[in-house]
């Protein structure tokens, strides 16, 4: 289990180290972090399983790079 806080510091970082522009907004279940015009939604639990960070993470790569999180 991963935090929800956790995955989302790693893609505002990640973000930040790629120069891509990060916006963040509340959906009804989710909070969706956009990076450039990609978004990612991220489920609103404390602890997310690590199987769908890691598919977040995969979500994040086409701005982000190839296994950017490994």
């Amino acid at each position: 289990m991963t935090k929800r806080k956790e995955i989302l510091r790693r893609l505002r970082k990640a973000a930040r180290e790629a120069d891509v522009e990060v916006t963040e907004r509340e959906g009804g279940n989710h909070t969706l972090l956009i990076l450039d015009a990609l978004r990612i939604p991220v489920g609103r639990h404390s602890e997310i399983p690590d199987v769908m960070a890691e598919k977040i993470y995969i979500e994040a790569e086409p701005k982000l790079g190839k296994d950017w999180w490994k």
